[in-house]
């Protein structure tokens, strides 16, 4: 240690007694020492710079730092001349270049060995970190502007746009069409959600900075704000309940009522927007024209094929009309084949094979059932079986009349138009004595119009389920087989004989009335007695309808299945060059340009104008409030009133907070202010506040007493944010207090990084000291230390 140091380490306290004007009482000025780190290479070089003109070393030992009075051991002296004054020029380049150079001396602090003492950053060889003082920016500087409150404002409303976009992107679109750009087919409800949430999301971001801006701004004003305002400010911030309360306390008024107004637009709005877009079902009607395949009539001969010596009617059943009566039989759709383009939900009316229903003739037969047949003088019983039930199908020539009767078997029968013959006689009276009803009716083979339903397979179907909606175009000429010829008539008779024909037959029983069945339709039509008729063996219902509708249902089917076999032919033929005999069939066989109406329903999208725009209204609520409410802290009272703008960025963090009241290294308030402050009490007096002021402002004031400068420490410093903020900058923002505090912990625990266990840490509980609940630093940030311990139960503190 040189000798300089020891004088300085030999004064008493008497001449370390700094007065109000920040000198020794010995005359001597208090020096404090100009920030060591710099950031930029300008500043380096400074500090390389005036480091060859000063070398100083501190004395005494205060917060973990050596320190008796700042002396430089070797300078220049007062009288220096110009000579040395250029030389001073060429070793400080930056002397005229920076107007803000900085030309205090650099002070490297010598590191001292003991436990606890002061940390270091390397600057050169033996530099001690001390947190640079930072510049306070202009008012109008647009770094310093309140960017994190802008930005999401401009989010939030930027998303409030891309709401209004959904809905309008949404309106009139069907929903399998529906689409957005990046996130595909998602639907609009969720889209809608899912900017509500970023809107309240990127809100609540914009108001928390801007809650903070606020209360810095107001903090700056004239006169400050009231103190119990650092409470009211954070609490009006803090939801609905806490802001409901600032407001009834008349405190933070402004922050209040845009917490209070934010609240419930963000309650409201998701609600509002998302039900603005709803799902209808859309019905419209699309006119067209298209080519359908389907035989006008079926032709003569098809069917199968007459076999006089087989002892039946027919020898066989064509393939194709074989096909046919399986898919009746089946219940299988009505399938189109080969469309160029299918018409999707298509009605449109085409012609096909069917029946004309003519010369219908009805006559009725008595009948009396006795129930006690076998009993009494009187008794009559019936002579002879009664039939209630019979349907008969039979071919007959179109005209009878008009040809004669023929024999089948004569070759004059087979050039006559035949028809199908239907006779149905059935029990229509429910009483034990009535008349049974015969209806005979001839159907003519015949070219009709069907009005029929496509769906968007292809398939088809009857718009209507009864045959009489069904319109005669012209009749057409099916004749009977002559020995081994091929007929169509015939094969459609047969199909109707073995489908209905059957009988429901009363007969004489033994004591009493039974009745006998043949095929299926005296089962299937019979109905049973009303009450009172008991006996009477009820009654049966017409079959007719039912005939009607399976022959109109396999005349279709025919028409269907003959077309698909001549396109086929015609394929063939053109094939093999024959194209005309192949248009020719063509022609018959497809249906062109026939007139379609396409009934489709669409799900579609529909927005609600009247919530859609209340939405947004609500939506803008919130962060309008913020902005207006930002803009005049920021602009308005800078503007009128003359409020100061913000030089740095602020933050309503702990640290930041309390480096402002108790902070040093330029921090805080002044030291002579602090040791004013600090004096309010008298010693001695006993009053709370002054154990409070000294363990808290009497710990960052550079007071040094003789004696141990390690107890000295231990008893004003430990536990305490003081020597833990000690050199860092007053206008430090919350990360750069943080990284002082992170790097002051890689000095104290030597070069080799941060160790994270002995970072500082903060407990809470009573200080046996004090006997108070409070906030405690352990300084070396041990694992399991202990500076508190935990409140007892109905403890009072």
């Amino acid at each position: 240690m040189d000798s300089t140091r020891e004088g300085l380490l030999s004064r008493g306290p008497q001449h370390r007694q700094q007065n109000s004007l920040g000198y020794f009482e010995d005359g001597t000025p208090i020096q404090t020492p100009p920030p060591l780190y710099s950031s930029s290479f300008q500043d380096d070089a400074r500090d390389r710079a005036s480091n060859q003109q000063h070398n100083y070393r501190p004395a005494g030992h205060l917060g973990g730092i050596n320190f008796a009075g700042w002396q430089p051991l070797s300078s220049v002296p007062d009288g220096e001349d110009q000579g040395d004054q250029e030389q001073q020029a060429k070793e400080n380049p930056f002397r005229d270049q920076d107007p803000s150079f900085d030309d205090r001396p650099v002070y490297n602090l010598e590191i001292s060995n003991k436990p606890g003492s002061s940390y270091t950053r390397e600057n050169g060889p033996d530099g001690v970190y001390v947190s640079k003082l930072r510049p306070w920016s202009s008012r109008w500087n647009m770094k310093h502007l309140p960017w994190k409150s802008l930005v999401p404002l401009v989010l939030c409303f930027t998303s409030i746009g891309a709401s209004l976009y959904t809905a309008y992107r949404a309106e009139n679109r069907p929903v399998k069409d529906w689409s957005f750009p990046i996130v595909g087919n998602v639907q609009p409800p969720t889209i809608l959600a899912f900017f509500s949430a970023m809107t309240n999301s990127l809100m609540l971001l914009a108001f928390t900075n801007a809650w903070v801006t606020m209360f810095w701004l107001q903090a700056m004003q004239p006169g400050g704000v009231p103190i119990a305002d650092l409470h009211y400010h954070t609490q009006g911030a803090m939801g609905l309940a806490g802001a409901l309360s600032a407001l009834l306390k008349g405190r933070s008024i402004g922050i209040s009522l845009v917490c209070i107004m934010i609240a419930a637009s963000s309650i409201a709005r998701g609600p509002l927007i998302q039900r603005a877009v709803s799902v209808q079902t859309y019905e419209f009607s699309v006119n067209g024209t298209i080519d359908l395949p389907i035989m006008r009539s079926v032709t003569d001969g098809w069917g199968g094929r007459f076999n006089e010596n087989s002892g039946n009617d027919m020898a066989s059943f064509d393939e194709g009309f074989s096909q046919a009566i399986r898919d009746f039989q089946a219940k299988a759709p009505i399938h189109i084949p080969g469309l160029g383009q299918p018409c999707e939900n298509c009605s449109f009316t085409v012609n096909g094979f069917g029946f004309d229903v003519m010369n219908c003739t009805e006559k009725t037969t008595p009948y009396h059932i006795f129930e006690r047949w076998n009993m009494g003088p009187d008794f009559f019983k019936l002579d002879k079986n009664a039939t209630f039930y019979e349907v008969y199908i039979s071919f007959r020539l179109e005209y009878p009349s008009q040809h004669g009767s023929y024999d089948k078997w004569d070759w004059r029968y087979s050039i006559i138009p035949m028809g199908i013959e239907t006779s149905i006689l059935r029990k229509t009276d429910p009483d034990c004595k009535g008349n049974t009803t015969t209806r005979v009716c001839f159907l003519r083979p015949s070219r009709l119009k069907y009005k029929l339903f496509m769906d968007k397979g292809s398939n088809v179907t009857f718009q209507s389920s009864d045959w009489k909606s069904d319109v005669v175009v012209e009749h057409v000429t099916l004749i009977y087989p002559y020995r081994n010829e091929t007929s169509t008539i015939l094969p459609l008779g047969l199909f109707a004989k073995n489908l209905f024909e059957s009988r429901a037959m009363l007969y004489e029983g033994s004591g009493d009335h039974d009745m006998t069945y043949s095929g299926l339709g005296g089962y299937l039509y019979h109905r049973e007695h009303v009450p009172g008729t008991r006996r009477c063996w009820g009654t049966w219902d017409d079959p007719f309808d039912d005939i009607m509708n399976s022959y109109r249902d396999l005349g279709l089917r025919l028409s269907i299945r003959e077309a698909m076999e001549k396109r086929e032919e015609a394929e063939n033929l053109r094939a093999i060059g024959n194209v005309t005999d192949a248009d020719a069939l063509m022609e018959k066989v497809m249906q062109k340009n026939v007139e379609f109406v396409s009934n489709q329903a669409s799900l579609r999208y529909v927005v609600d104008k009247g919530k859609l725009w209340l939405g947004l209204g609500v939506s803008f609520i919130g962060p309008l409030a913020t902005l207006i409410l930002l803009l005049w802290q920021w602009w308005g009272r800078a503007m009128f009133m003359g409020s100061p703008g913000l030089g740095r960025t602020f933050s309503m963090s702990p640290l930041e907070i309390a480096n402002a009241f108790f902070g040093d290294g330029g921090g805080g308030v002044p030291v002579a202010r602090r040791t004013t402050m600090s004096t309010s009490y008298p010693p001695g007096s006993g009053s709370e506040s002054t154990s409070k002021a000294d363990s808290s402002l009497t710990a960052v004031e550079m007071e040094v007493d003789q004696g141990d400068y390690q107890n000295l420490n231990q008893q004003q410093h430990t536990h305490t944010l003081a020597p833990i903020l000690k050199g860092c900058s007053s206008n430090s923002s919350a990360s750069q207090i943080v990284k002082h505090i992170r790097r002051r912990t890689i000095a104290m625990n030597g070069n080799g990084g941060l160790v994270r266990n002995k970072e500082p840490r903060v407990q809470y509980g009573v200080e046996e000291s004090s006997g108070r609940l409070a906030f405690v630093i352990i300084e070396r940030g041990e694992d399991g230390e202990t500076a508190v311990r935990r409140p007892r139960s109905k403890e009072m503190l």
